[in-house]
């Protein structure tokens, strides 16, 4: 694929100062609103973004601007009010309402699962802590077969995990890592049979008024939410399309909270208090408990500081809060275009605020390739990158759908001979052929690092 460089422009956009010795901490907003835009341009007039950047250091807002649109039909402009599906977020707003449950003494994060959901298999041997570290093994919501169907239908909260607690474990419970959806579904689920409330009245009476995020609920049914950004999912090398609403159910607890730029600069102020949490919850949320992993939270260091991180991708979403906890700083991205290259954005939006430059980046550019549709029915199956994680790649005309295990699919549209890109996942994949035309394994590529799935017959 054919790439253009930008770093020239940014570089153009920042002009090199001496600052006294007591500016040296503060950041310089304009030039830091210069470069900012500098970077999203390109990626809005490609519609690989749209939606809200907020970046904020102790009480100061020093960036907020909406880009794109939130309706690009009815031509309504993303603003810092817009709320947007945050994705996997929602994680470490489950966790904050587990932690308020044990501070209210109706639970402990050391109980097993089946003190409160006394029918789980095997319950006795997970507990809530291994669901808020994903280290129950517990399989993925979707490694489900019937995710297919029950994504367009209207499962309740009880019928998804009674759907996923009759498969087998992937590993012993406490033994290794797992990123998993479904433990976060069972800890929604949990948080429901012991405060008595539905998920969302909890969250919004314990979590949310709280903190101060007026504009922030957890979506459990199909109601429309006033003032939400629609979601589009990439089309094409720069089509979009309106995302398809998954059963809200199969978010909850994982994925189902919207809000605000506003909103969730309020939650990172509120977790440097007492508004939602004592000191001892949150200190327990914000440690890694191995594999750099929190309560619903990563935990990590970067620039020499520590960082609270999680991102967050739903058809039609792609979300990131990144907290720098040394320097009292947030970067807030939320996008209504489901795209990872938002990771970029924080990444490179995270060096200017450290005062450091960025990593040259690339663009790419729009380069129609014409494909034999023949080629890529060839490529269409099953590919095991190891044990219980696999890629379904499916033929789609000129374009290729991949998915991971039995979740939602991306396109992947040619690049190159051989060669793939998807606008959602930011990444390319590339097919290894063996002397019949036979597909050997699929490589995938994401900045820099690369992953191989062999092909399964």
């Amino acid at each position: 694929m054919r790439l253009t460089n930008i770093a020239a422009c940014l570089l153009a956009s920042w002009i090199a100062a001496t600052p006294s010795a007591e500016a040296d901490t503060r950041v310089d907003t304009a030039r830091l609103g210069q470069r900012i835009e500098a970077m999203v341009k390109p990626y809005v007039e490609l519609r690989d973004f749209s939606g809200t950047i907020l970046v904020a250091q102790g009480d100061e807002v020093l960036f907020a601007r909406g880009f794109g649109k939130a309706d690009f039909e009815l031509v309504v402009e993303n603003t810092p009010t817009t709320r947007f599906m945050i994705g996997s977020i929602s994680k470490q707003f489950t966790a904050a309402a587990v932690l308020a449950l044990e501070v209210d003494g109706r639970l402990n994060v050391t109980d097993a699962v089946s003190k409160h959901v006394p029918d789980y298999p095997r319950g006795d041997e997970i507990t809530i802590h291994h669901l808020l570290t994903h280290r129950s093994g517990i399989a993925d919501i979707y490694t489900l077969e019937q995710y297919g169907s029950l994504k367009h239908a209207d499962p309740t909260l009880a019928q998804v995990v009674a759907q996923f607690q009759q498969l087998p474990l992937d590993f012993e419970p406490g033994s290794q890592y797992s990123y998993c959806n479904s433990g976060y579904t069972l800890l929604a689920h949990i948080i429901e049979l012991t405060s008595g409330m539905s998920y969302s009245e909890f969250m919004t009476s314990r979590v949310f008024q709280p903190a101060g995020m007026e504009d922030s609920g957890a979506s459990q049914d199909r109601a429309i939410v006033e003032g939400l950004a629609t979601g589009y999912d990439p089309l094409g090398q720069q089509g979009l399309r309106r995302a398809i609403e998954v059963a809200p159910a199969l978010l909850t607890g994982s994925g189902s909270v919207y809000s605000t730029a506003d909103d969730l600069l309020q939650w990172h102020r509120a977790l440097s208090s007492n508004a939602v949490l004592p000191d001892s919850s949150r200190t327990k949320m914000m440690s890694s408990h191995g594999s750099s992993y929190g309560y619903g939270v990563s935990v990590f260091e970067r620039f020499g500081g520590k960082v609270i991180e999680h991102d967050g991708r739903l058809p039609g979403y792609a979300c990131d809060l990144a907290r720098y906890l040394d320097i009292d700083a947030v970067v807030i991205i939320l996008g209504n275009v489901q795209s990872s290259m938002r990771d970029r954005l924080r990444d490179d939006i995270a060096s200017l605020i450290h005062g450091e430059e960025p990593d040259e980046r690339e663009v790419r550019t729009v380069n129609d390739i014409a494909v034999d549709p023949a080629d890529l029915e060839a490529l269409e199956g099953k590919y095991s990158f190891g044990p219980n994680f696999f890629v379904m790649v499916r033929a789609g005309g000129s374009y290729l759908s991949l998915a991971a295990n039995r979740g939602e699919e991306s396109e992947f549209f040619p690049v190159g001979e051989g060669e793939y890109f998807s606008r959602a996942l930011y990444a390319g994949a590339r097919f290894e052929i063996d002397e019949q035309g036979k597909p050997v394994a699929m490589e995938y590529i994401r900045e820099g690092r690369s992953f191989r799935g062999e092909y399964e017959p």
